[in-house]
């Protein structure tokens, strides 16, 4: 199902985010002074996005965190500070089938944010180059 395919290429770029978040000093140490939480260090040795991504992600992110608070926090607490389906369901008091699902959503509205800036690039891409013509 292509549906799939996305959903897992979105869940792989940000844990690849979330590893670059955690190797960014300036970037962790503003998350770690608001949720005085340790990170695993399952989650340091993840393989980073680059520098682009991680920029590009945390542009989203910021977006999220303005829109949708609670999708960004639960984003945050998974893929930085590497809970479980079983620690976000006992924090938000609901099933780990439902983290789940609500994951998936949050997930959801990052990769439509990242689908529409690359649709803007393409579309002022164009544009430029048809001013030069």
């Amino acid at each position: 199902d292509k549906q799939d395919v996305y959903m897992q290429k979105i869940s792989k770029l940000m844990e690849a985010w979330g590893s670059w978040v955690v190797n960014n000093n300036l970037y962790i140490n503003t998350l770690i002074i608001n949720k005085r939480e340790n990170v695993p260090i399952r989650v340091k040795l993840r393989k980073a996005c680059t520098d682009r991504q991680g920029i590009i992600v945390s542009v989203c992110m910021s977006k999220l965190l303005k829109n949708h608070k609670k999708d960004y926090e639960l984003l945050v607490d998974y893929y930085v500070f590497g809970q479980t389906f079983i620690q976000l369901a006992q924090a938000h008091r609901c099933s780990d089938t439902y983290i789940g699902k609500k994951l998936k959503k949050a997930e959801g509205i990052v990769e439509g944010m990242l689908i529409m800036a690359e649709l803007i690039f393409i579309i002022e891409k164009n544009e430029n180059s048809t001013l030069r013509s």
